[in-house]
């Protein structure tokens, strides 16, 4: 897709950024939160993962999952919100508080280690479950 304008790009790029992030967001805590409810309302499935003795480490899996996944959430709404504050107030845009929320504001590394660390605790939770459910 070419763009009309250059000046347009960066807001292309990241309402494109923004959708997509949305979406993932969405769908790992929806994953994270949804399957062990499955398993959860399955008497035999859970009776099954309650006596292989892994129930604890893929319950935690899952969990740890979606705490990471709020915490990264609340992480970006005090950083936006921090952004927001300092256009409405120049002295706090003049404070170490609003520079430390602007260097880590630019940080993409750490919303990708928690998405991808999220991702293999969902994974390790999942193969662990299929393990237990085929075995």
């Amino acid at each position: 897709m070419t763009l009309p304008d250059r000046d347009l790009a960066g807001s292309y790029y990241y309402s494109a950024y923004e959708q997509h992030s949305a979406i993932l967001r969405t769908w790992l805590v929806a994953y994270g939160v949804g399957a062990p409810v499955l398993v959860l309302t399955n008497e035999k499935v859970w009776e099954l993962l309650r006596q292989s003795g892994d129930s604890r480490i893929i319950a935690g899996c899952f969990l740890l999952g979606v705490v990471l996944q709020v915490i990264m959430a609340a992480l970006n709404k005090v950083l936006m919100w921090s952004s927001y504050y300092a256009e409405e107030d120049a002295g706090y845009a003049a404070t170490r508080r609003y520079a430390l929320t602007e260097v880590l504001r630019g940080q993409f590394w750490i919303d990708f280690l928690v998405d991808v660390v999220s991702i293999l605790l969902f994974v390790t939770a999942t193969y662990r479950m299929f393990l237990v459910l085929a075995g």
